[in-house]
């Protein structure tokens, strides 16, 4: 998977970790973009995060995406999530691929809204450039670390459009701030 990516994107960078939880945080509003998005082994104190279970301790590679790494066709910057995040021993067939977009602030149904585009042209990208084939099925995560009531895709989709997206685009698409590590193969959510 790392190498499909950087065939396409050549300056995407790459993170690692085998550790047993990892918290995604995005402080881009929060310090007024002096810091992006990153992880921490533990829950940091300043920030809510979304939260990934790995009891195994698998390998997980953490792609953060720069606010420049996607082009339309007018060299303009792309709407896009914030990462990308599979396991290191990526298998093509058999491996879940998470795609997740944080949103911060108030609740208000347009974050949903836009975060569901940014995901959804993320996996796009990924798709054209047959880093993704069309049918793998794949995980579209939204979180918002601030709010605790949980799931809250339901705000966007009736579980029939759930059901309806995973049969026709094959995807997971979930609101929530918590997933767990099943196996290489799955992901709890």
């Amino acid at each position: 998977m790392k190498e499909k990516i950087l065939a396409n994107f050549p300056t995407q960078k790459f993170e690692h970790s085998t550790c047993k939880n990892l918290h995604v945080v995005d402080y881009t509003k929060q310090t007024a973009s002096k810091k992006g998005v990153g992880w921490h082994s533990s829950k940091p104190p300043d920030i809510n995060s979304f939260h990934i279970q790995n009891a195994l301790e698998m390998g997980i590679c953490l792609g953060i995406f720069d606010d420049h790494l996607f082009k339309k066709e007018e060299e303009k910057d792309a709407s896009h999530c914030e990462c990308v995040l599979f396991p290191e021993e990526y298998d093509e067939q058999n491996s879940w691929i998470l795609f997740l977009e944080l949103k911060y602030g108030k609740f208000v149904r347009g974050h949903l809204s836009k975060a569901q585009k940014q995901l959804f042209a993320t996996l796009n990208y990924f798709r054209e450039k047959n880093i993704i084939a069309s049918k793998k099925l794949v995980y579209l995560i939204v979180s918002l670390p601030n709010r605790n009531k949980i799931p809250f895709e339901s705000f966007l989709l009736t579980p029939s459009e759930l059901k309806a997206y995973r049969k026709q685009y094959s995807v997971i698409f979930r609101g929530t701030n918590f997933v767990e590590i099943k196996n290489s193969k799955k992901l709890k959510v």
